[in-house]
């Protein structure tokens, strides 16, 4: 028998091909296809059969279509089995004609070094098995994810052929082969190449830098995108007529540039143990798709093999980690991705997923995902990125896979054990993976650990009980300094009905959770307890917060948690994550935590521990607001950067809890680090769900905060009806409260609401009176701050003495204060005054400092406005490849950042119309460009270069 889903769906028996005329029956055996051998859910085959319009028994009707789809198939029938939750279709899958083509080119790919003539038959022969786009009338749909990875299986093939065709001198063969990829997949690069070569071979030069100056202007015009590296090298070498034999291409993924690109894999503490086959399977995916899920239950090892396919096929190249474990709202995927690349969320009208996908467009990037599972809402997102971004290459780690179009699923088994059969020699049982394992581990844990043949038989004993699960196999080594193999084994087999676990878990997780309480279980009382209260931090901790949160006077964890802590870091329960000092970090590994919370359930108060959770992060983000407004601008950033995930689960606790003092004191606190940390559009999500809390509807100096916080957040967005309705109600809430430091900043925060262009008059009357209203309460930031403003509005008239008389006297005060934040606005206005002035020596040496102090913080907007600013001084001194530049990068930053900045601070003339009297399009467009590609260092240098330096 043979089921054929290269083209439309056929099944052929000995006997002749039976038809399938229902659409139905053909859906339902083509999702059997897709994957099988592995049991689909009911609930899938319904949703797939009816959607939303279910019949009245959807069980009884989707019995029905099995049950015609069996009689359709005759003897056939019996390979679709009933077992639950759904149904599975079993098979050889050499029966599929899929996977006879997928082994049929891997057997290719391994002849080519060997037998090239061998690899080309072997080639056609794979190629033959298609009839049409896979899985034919469902590729767009259930199917779509299978259908997309056989294409991509299918055009590598075709490239092969067509590589293979070239190497054994037949150019025209090569040329015909490549061109039938390149015309379905016109952006692809490889055919390219390949089209490129074989026309050089066949002694068409000409033709083939055509082909590539065509290309060129497609990937341009289409997708913003130069060709790569190496098919620039292959431009030169056909014009020098040096072109060498074909260079080998990477099977992973994209050319790497010249220069070593960074790279935020974190280097593994431990060695690789095992897994080479797994490693190798995983490259060999990678080299026919782009989005790779690493599957299997918790501790299997998941992300540790990550790491070292990553590092394995990079080769060079960049490479992003992405930790999704403490990540639980699917929202915060995109935020937290583009944080890691270093994103951030500034400017207007652009979300960050529009941002993050256009800065992938430009990269060549292997991305890792690590911990899904529990976002597997946010799946689509991965593959609109991949859609958008073609050098993009994305390896998932998750319990469960994405499901989604193009992915290619690598489930990890736990690691292999030793033959039962075996007679147990040492030479053999060390070179088992799940002993090896223990072994490096046990001797990293007591050095005087060696695998003998006294011992080698209870560690195989042992590592076979613990299923050859990495996590529960190196939580039992870690106490081999005071257990052996066979004490430990003895207790496994000892306290086996205490060690099954849930019993409605699967038998692997079973296992894990068996060893964890087992190690849980060796620990003191006191270590006891506070692994179970650490659980509730997520992100890491250090031991400061380990402290206020877990330790209480009326048991036995008190201040001093370090001791305990080491305990539990010698029992592998909680691993070091940053050992600087004082500044010592920990964290639990995602499995681990789980168990320590259903340990707090059980056996402790949760609600208790979790309240003090949130008051000491409700602390934290309160004294790093204060510390915003002061020397400590940049700690105080870090300070919340570093803590965000523990934030955003108080956050989380505050809302689930309806506790709206605590969520409205923390978003209120926390604004303007979402604003200058990139994190707008997650802070309005933060403050709105607040908000609306049941108990948030009273009027409160709490709740007055919360919406200035929210009227602050939206105006960096550019949302005007929402900024002017959360300033009026703050402001209202102050004054019937009679809380005049309310007042006094809701007066000055609605001064902005409408937009300073439009409402000067009005605004300047809101600022004064804050102005009276600050100085009157003694409140000397805010009135330094309504003098920087007044100096803007003095400008926006055209009063430019006033202007720079108030923005003097308003950076003299944030001088004396110690105010950054507010400092780098008032020498802006002072420049900006200084410049109209024509005090061009003052002008610039206000925005370089307020440049440098922007930059600190990574504040791409504000630096860009600084940039414009400076452009301005250079193009009215004639500087104007200066100017060029320097606008050329601000317009760069502001793209990066979100797309424009409030029109206040955007009023200066192009520098590019004043440069076109002494200079051609050309040299314009070309100075214009040298900007745009500075990073945000390298324009900062530039700007404090002497102009007569260029």
């Amino acid at each position: 028998m043979l089921f054929r889903v290269l083209g439309p769906l056929e099944v052929e028996t000995d006997t002749g091909a039976v038809t399938l005329a229902g659409h139905r029956s053909r859906a339902v055996l083509t999702a059997l296809l897709v994957e099988p051998n592995a049991v689909v859910p009911a609930y899938r085959l319904v949703e797939l059969l009816w959607g939303e319009e279910l019949p009245d028994s959807p069980a009884n009707a989707l019995q029905q279509v099995v049950a015609r789809l069996r009689a359709r198939l005759g003897p056939l029938g019996t390979a679709i089995v009933t077992r639950p939750p759904g149904y599975v279709l079993v098979v050889d899958e050499t029966a599929i004609d899929a996977h006879r083509f997928a082994a049929t080119y891997r057997a290719a790919r391994a002849a080519w070094s060997s037998d090239p003539r061998r690899a080309g038959e072997l080639l056609d022969d794979a190629l033959r098995w298609w009839r049409g786009p896979a899985f034919g009338e469902f590729a767009d749909g259930l199917a779509g994810a299978a259908a997309a990875r056989l294409e991509e299986l299918r055009l590598a093939a075709l490239e092969d052929r067509s590589a293979l065709f070239l190497q054994c001198g037949a150019a025209t063969e090569a040329l015909t082969t490549a061109r039938e990829v390149m015309s379905r997949e016109p952006l692809r690069e490889r055919p390219v190449e390949l089209v490129m070569r074989a026309l050089h071979a066949d002694g068409r030069a000409g033709e083939a830098l055509e082909v590539f100056r065509r290309h060129r202007e497609r990937l341009a015009d289409e997708l913003g995108l130069d060709p790569s590296p190496a098919l620039r090298d292959l431009e030169v070498q056909i014009l020098q007529d040096d072109l060498g034999a074909p260079r080998p291409r990477r099977p992973a993924a994209a050319t790497s540039a010249t220069a070593t690109p960074p790279s935020t894999l974190p280097a593994p503490l431990t060695s690789f143990v095992g897994r080479e086959a797994e490693v190798a399977e995983a490259v060999r995916l990678l080299a026919t798709t782009r989005l790779l899920t690493i599957t299997g239950p918790g501790g299997t090892g998941k992300t540790r093999l990550a790491l070292e396919v990553a590092a394995t096929v990079v080769d060079g190249e960049e490479a992003a980690f992405v930790d999704l474990a403490p990540v639980t709202e699917p929202a915060l995927v995109v935020p937290t991705i583009a944080t890691t690349l270093g994103l951030r969320e500034e400017g207007w009208e652009r979300p960050v997923l529009l941002a993050l996908s256009e800065e992938l467009r430009r990269r060549r990037l292997l991305l890792l995902l690590d911990n899904f599972e529990q976002v597997l809402d946010a799946a689509t997102v991965v593959t609109r990125l991949l859609a958008t971004a073609p050098g993009l290459t994305v390896v998932v780690t998750s319990r469960a896979p994405l499901r989604v179009r193009g992915e290619q699923v690598l489930p990890l088994a736990p690691l292999r054990l030793a033959d039962p059969g075996a007679p147990g020699r040492l030479e053999d049982l060390a070179n088992v993976e799940a002993v090896a394992l223990f072994a490096e581990r046990a001797a990293a844990a007591a050095p005087h650990f060696a695998l003998t043949e006294d011992n080698a038989r209870a560690v195989a004993g042992l590592v076979a009980r613990l299923d050859g699960l990495p996590l529960a196999i190196e939580l039992a080594a870690s106490r081999s300094a005071v257990l052996s193999p066979a004490a430990m084994l003895q207790r496994v087999e000892r306290r086996e009905p205490l060690l099954t676990g849930a019993r409605d878990l699967p038998a692997r997780q079973q296992t894990l959770h068996a060893t964890i309480s087992w190690s849980y279980d060796l620990l003191p009382d006191t270590e006891r307890i506070l692994f179970r209260r650490l659980a509730v931090l997520a992100g890491g901790f250090t031991r400061e917060t380990a402290a206020a949160v877990c330790a209480d006077d009326a048991d036995p964890v008190r201040a001093d948690v370090v001791p305990s802590l080491g305990v539990l870091v010698d029992h592998s329960l909680v691993v070091p994550l940053a050992t600087d000092g004082a500044d010592a970090r920990f964290g639990m590994l995602p499995t681990i935590r789980e168990f320590g919370l259903d340990r707090l359930d059980a056996e402790d108060d949760r609600a208790t521990v979790e309240r003090r959770h949130a008051q000491r992060f409700l602390r934290l983000a309160e004294d790093a607001e204060a510390g915003f407004r002061g020397p400590a601008l940049f700690p105080s950033i870090v300070a919340l950067e570093t803590e965000h995930e523990n934030l955003r689960a108080a956050l989380r606790w505050s809302i689930e809890h309806d506790h709206a003092e605590v969520g409205l004191r923390i978003v209120g606190a926390l604004w303007r680090f979402w604003h200058l940390g990139g994190h707008l559009s997650e802070g309005r999500r933060w403050t709105a769900a607040v908000l609306d809390l049941p108990s948030a509807a009273g009027r409160t100096v709490a709740r007055a905060r919360a919406l200035a916080a929210a009227g602050g957040l939206a105006y960096w967005q550019g949302d005007v009806p929402a900024v002017r309705a959360a300033y009026e109600e703050a402001l209202a809430i102050s004054r019937e409260l009679g809380h005049d430091p309310g007042v006094a900043e809701g007066t000055y925060d609605l001064a902005f609401a409408d937009g300073l262009v439009p409402t000067r008059a009005r605004s300047r009357e809101l600022f004064e009176q804050s102005r009276r209203m600050f100085e009157q309460l003694g409140n000397a930031v805010g009135v330094a701050d309504t003098q920087w403003a007044l100096a803007m509005m003095a400008g926006l008239d055209g009063d430019y003495a006033t202007a720079r008389s108030l923005a003097a006297e308003s950076v003299r005060a944030h001088r004396d204060l110690g105010d950054a934040f507010g400092l780098v606005d008032a020498l802006g206005e002072l420049g900006r005054a200084a410049r109209e002035l024509e005090e061009y020596d003052t002008a610039r040496s206000c925005f370089l400092e307020a440049l440098e102090g922007l930059a600190a913080v990574g504040y791409r907007t504000a630096v860009a406005i600084m940039l414009d600013n400076l452009a301005a001084v250079e193009d009215r001194l004639g500087h104007h490849v200066r100017a060029l530049r320097l606008a050329g990068a601000a317009d760069g930053l502001k793209e990066a950042a979100g797309g424009r900045v409030p029109p206040e601070f955007a009023d200066l003339p192009d520098p590019r119309s004043s440069a076109r009297a002494g200079h051609s399009d050309e040299q314009i467009a070309a100075a214009w460009a040298e900007g745009r590609a500075m990073g945000l260092e390298e324009v900062v240098r530039y700007a404090h270069l002497d102009p007569a330096a260029g």
